[in-house]
């Protein structure tokens, strides 16, 4: 049996991707700020835009390609990856610079995700 949803219960799949999709472009934005102020934002925000990247090429793919929302996601795991390097990289230099107390050991260093 099909039930058939009253538009006031639900809204269509578009209405919803662009919703996702506009609140991702927020919290993009507010991670370039914090980026550019070298002030660190919200761990969580990645995560949300990675679900919300999700939940749209699951909602409604026609949005998803015309979006290119498969590549941003793409795109944004590897910013982290990079954003990973690059604390991993800082501090293997601040353990290198200690090298003459206590050798480096990059298996030891602790990265905060």
């Amino acid at each position: 049996m099909i039930v058939q949803m009253d538009k006031m219960s639900a809204p269509p799949s578009r209405d919803r991707a662009q919703c996702l999709y506009e609140k991702n472009i927020e919290l993009e934005n507010k991670r370039r700020r914090s980026a550019q102020a070298r002030v660190p934002y919200d761990p969580n925000a990645w995560q949300q835009m990675r679900e919300n990247y999700e939940a749209i090429i699951l909602e409604d793919h026609g949005f998803s390609e015309q979006h290119n929302i498969e590549y941003v996601l793409w795109q944004l795991h590897y910013r982290r990856i990079e954003e990973l390097r690059a604390h991993y990289n800082a501090a293997l230099n601040v353990a290198g610079s200690n090298s003459s107390k206590v050798p480096a050991r990059p298996d030891r260093v602790s990265i905060t995700i």
